[in-house]
């Protein structure tokens, strides 16, 4: 299976390649810094509202911050899925009484994947916010317990483990891109945002099972490319770092907590957005 490392680098170097398509041709512009060419992908001056997608080709020169009102206010809902990769799933402790000794366990985590929707709104020509929910499924390799003093791992034991590792998100996102979008044309965009991760799973190893569901704080980064298929339709690939932690997890055999733990995953999506 290919990593999900290699994916984000394939996709940054897929997301440089089509911002290169987005370099504006300083002759297809007026004094009045409009766009005159419809077919050119470029301009992110604020002045230049010709040829937007959202039905804005007459010439509207703009003085200072404000909406377009061709462009602001269009609600949208878009879907998306792909491989999501769990970076930590794990607890750290001190083990006393050397304060340099750290104790890390958890299971090791294989790829997996995820698929979630969103609605959001422009509230900008470049602006935009949505509410997003993502699922993600990740199955679970083995059980480690590795063991460092001073920055040297000293011993690392593994165990077999069976279960599976799954999250439910809900996120509030902002997202700005570089520039306006137009048919035709690639354009950058970038963001992020903050919510909740509801994180279920049961993993069990031979001397006992561990069992988390539990709801944190969550938060994320968000870069992609998105490629304007028409007025009403864009299509795009973007890469998301998903952060939480402090997750209890339940040692059964004792039914106390085994301790809280982080959850980091990075996925690359591809998805398409529909505009109302």
């Amino acid at each position: 299976m290919v990593r999900l490392p290699a994916l984000a680098s394939a996709f940054i170097a897929l997301a440089i390649a089509l911002g290169n398509l987005s370099a504006q041709d300083p002759s297809n512009t007026t004094n009045s810094g409009t766009y005159n060419n419809p077919n050119d992908c470029g301009g992110s001056d604020m002045g230049d509202w010709g040829h937007s997608i959202y039905g804005c080709c007459h010439q509207m020169p703009l003085e200072g911050p404000v909406c377009d009102p061709c462009c602001c206010g269009l609600w949208y809902f878009s879907g998306f899925g792909g491989g999501t990769f769990v970076e930590n799933f794990h607890r750290q402790i001190r083990i006393p009484p050397v304060a340099t000794t750290l104790e890390t366990q958890g299971p090791s985590v294989l790829d997996g994947y995820g698929i979630g929707t969103a609605i959001g709104c422009r509230v900008h020509s470049q602006l935009r916010f949505e509410g997003e929910y993502t699922y993600r499924y990740n199955g679970v390799g083995d059980w480690f317990t590795g063991v460092e003093t001073s920055g040297v791992l000293t011993s690392l034991t593994r165990d077999p483990a069976e279960g599976n590792l799954l999250s439910h998100s809900l996120m509030f996102n902002s997202l700005m891109d570089v520039s306006k979008p137009r048919v035709g044309c690639a354009n950058l965009y970038g963001g992020g945002g903050i919510g909740i991760v509801h994180v279920e799973s049961t993993i069990q190893i031979p001397a006992t099972t561990y069992d988390v569901s539990d709801s944190t704080f969550a938060w994320q980064l968000i870069g992609g490319v998105n490629y304007a298929v028409s007025a009403q339709m864009d299509l795009f690939v973007e890469y998301r770092y998903l952060g939480a932690d402090a997750l209890n997890v339940i040692d059964t055999a004792t039914g106390i907590p085994f301790g809280d733990f982080d959850y980091d995953t990075h996925s690359v999506f591809l998805g398409a957005r529909i505009y109302k």
